[in-house]
């Protein structure tokens, strides 16, 4: 399970995120109050974890006339900030005998192209996909249910606007490596009881089960 890093992009907008409800002197306004959710910027959080070192990488962009807006160069971007983070793979090991860091977990959004798959495997790196409609075997999708609770808690929506990637950045280092682990542990459960043929010998995800650590070799 320490090969692994897990990778994924999730979208912020605050409108579901916010209290909508709140306590004020009387006569005015509270600033935890979202108003309309209408022509706010949105973004997007690309976040790498691992089980050993919490959150690797992270990635924000904006889209200021909404929608997702992620591209191909994007998820680049981000791969190139993550790739110094992670160790490179043995070609012929299995995947439960590889460094720590040096496979990456990852769905099939249409940004993860097979183009960035080839950048990828030129750096050494593994490249490993989750089977389709399968979140709740990815990690990462834990990250951002906690990023998006910590923004409700910290930031009004105003500080979202003003300081949107402070307030994300800031929000990201709430995830500690701990909490990783636990991500990692709730995923290897989940597997174990309801599809372990996916991580059995020969299967796409061999070794995922795995829990003991893997011993880096820095030379």
């Amino acid at each position: 399970m320490s090969a692994f890093v897990s990778c994924d992009e999730s979208h912020v907008d605050g409108s579901s995120k916010y209290r909508r409800s709140g306590r004020a002197p009387l006569g005015q306004r509270s600033h935890r109050l979202l108003g309309s959710p209408r022509n706010r910027p949105r973004f997007t959080v690309t976040v790498g974890i691992s089980s050993t070192g919490g959150v690797l990488a992270e990635y924000i962009t904006e889209h200021a006339e909404g929608g997702s807006g992620q591209t191909e160069y994007d998820w680049l971007m981000f791969i190139l900030i993550l790739l110094p983070n992670t160790n490179p793979a043995f070609p012929q090991a299995a995947n439960h005998n590889q460094l720590i860091n040096s496979i990456l977990l990852i769905d099939n959004a249409p940004i993860h192209t097979a183009r960035i798959d080839a950048v990828i495997r030129a750096h050494g790196r593994r490249v490993v996909r989750l089977p389709p409609y399968s979140p709740d075997f990815a990690p990462v999708e834990m990250v951002f249910s906690k990023v998006k609770a910590k923004l409700a808690e910290i930031f009004t929506p105003h500080d979202l606007e003003a300081e949107s990637r402070f307030a994300l950045h800031t929000a990201c280092l709430s995830v500690f490596p701990q909490d990783c682990r636990g991500y990692f542990a709730a995923c290897r459960d989940h597997m174990m009881a309801v599809l372990p043929e996916l991580t059995g010998p020969g299967a796409p995800l061999e070794g995922l089960l795995n829990g003991g650590p893997v011993p880096m070799d820095p030379w």
